[in-house]
């Protein structure tokens, strides 16, 4: 899913927005701009730290999109929150979860995993050519078609 928010990202700020990525250490500037992602107009924030609220609150108030990955456990009045904040900024906030973590509200819009194939590798040999990934989309603003 990582590609898939990288691809987002690029389509998103290419058309002279700007953005954020909050408590996501492990994604690469480089692997951003290998998808498109024009990094003068991204801000990486790998480790918030224990006002990650407060960050992520300040980067709602003045940013396009901002990316957030949870580090911990959130609560229903924090999401609700954030949620309230970024509708009345205009601000699109994206949640990015890891294994089990869980969202505590309803999304707008969620992309689901919902079959992946490795492309490249015969039987027993060959080398990785790409993989394939198909996203679901579930959440209260689906469009019908």
């Amino acid at each position: 899913m990582t590609s898939v928010t990288l691809g987002l990202l690029a389509e998103a700020l290419g058309r002279d927005h700007w953005g954020a990525v909050v408590g996501w250490p492990e994604l690469g500037a480089e692997a951003a701009l290998e998808l498109g992602v024009p990094l003068e107009h991204l801000a990486l924030i790998p480790a918030p730290g224990p006002k990650w609220l407060d960050v992520v609150g300040a980067l709602i108030d003045s940013l396009d999109l901002v990316v957030v990955r949870p580090s911990g456990r959130i609560g229903a009045s924090t999401a609700r929150r954030i949620a309230a904040r970024a509708r009345e900024r205009g601000c699109v906030v994206m949640i990015s979860l890891l294994g089990s973590q869980q969202w505590p509200e309803s999304f707008d819009i969620e992309f689901l995993a919902a079959d992946s194939r490795w492309v490249g590798l015969g039987r027993g040999s060959g080398t990785i050519g790409q993989r394939q990934l198909d996203i679901a989309l579930a959440g209260r603003r689906v469009p019908t078609r």
